[in-house]
């Protein structure tokens, strides 16, 4: 007889490289320059084992943004709930928001890159919308959560209540991810003496702090020190050094 529970161990395990090879090698070489071929040979099995898991190869870039963008969100949640109380104000926890893009960007590079793929490839393939249900019933969730943090702002006098949630969530979604993304591919430009994309992302930040926060400004030390200075770290990177402790 066939072991069931072993067999649903091993089928996952398989899935699961299937989404990490597929990711690495679409992420190094674009979408469209890697075959089903290529990701069954770097698993380790046929091509038509790799069909039975995703049936296309659409169905499977598919699974894989979503994959990776629901591991990182929730990761992202579970990190807010430990640390809510002691961010105190909406206005703390929406610069929270603010800074898991600045830690995309220096700790999660190639994922940024797919992302930028990804959306390149869905355009050009003109992949229905009904079969990115499960993505953008994740942007759905992200969205729901960041509007809950920015409902508690209007109400505690922290962020602006003249600008709906959805407006400062698309605002803050596509500036944020517009520029990591544009660093995260060596697209930035770049003047005699170079460029310090940090500094530039920090800029960015205190912006939208500006723009959308009640204070209008933010506590911090300015772009430079707050590189320098490990007591004025993200308030990203702070909770999650003090997390891992």
């Amino acid at each position: 007889m066939r072991n069931q529970a072993k067999d649903a161990i091993d089928m996952a395990a398989k899935r699961q490289r299937i989404l990490e090879e597929g990711f690495r090698l679409f992420s190094k070489n674009t979408i469209a320059a890697v075959s089903m071929n290529n990701i069954a040979d770097a698993c380790g099995i046929g091509v038509a084992t790799l069909y039975r898991y995703y049936k296309t190869k659409s169905a499977l870039v598919m699974a894989i943004a979503t994959w990776l963008w629901e591991g990182y969100v929730r990761e992202s949640f579970a990190l807010l709930d430990a640390t809510e109380e002691a961010l105190g104000s909406a206005e703390k926890r929406y610069e929270f928001f603010v800074d898991t893009f600045i830690d995309l960007y220096r700790n999660h590079k190639d994922m940024l890159r797919y992302n930028q793929l990804f959306n390149i490839y869905i355009c050009s393939e003109k992949v229905p919308s009904e079969h990115l249900a499960a993505y953008s019933k994740m942007i759905g969730s992200l969205s729901e959560r960041f509007q809950k943090t920015v409902l508690k702002g209007q109400e505690d006098g922290t962020i602006r209540s003249d600008v709906s949630g959805q407006e400062i969530f698309s605002a803050t979604l596509h500036l944020m991810l517009a520029a990591t993304t544009r660093y995260a591919f060596g697209l930035a430009y770049r003047p005699e003496g170079g460029t310090e994309e940090e500094k530039e992302l920090l800029v960015l930040k205190q912006m939208l702090l500006s723009e959308f926060t009640t204070k209008g400004r933010c506590n911090y030390l300015p772009p430079e020190d707050q590189i320098a200075d490990q007591s004025n770290r993200s308030q990203h990177e702070i909770f999650c050094r003090n997390m891992a402790k």
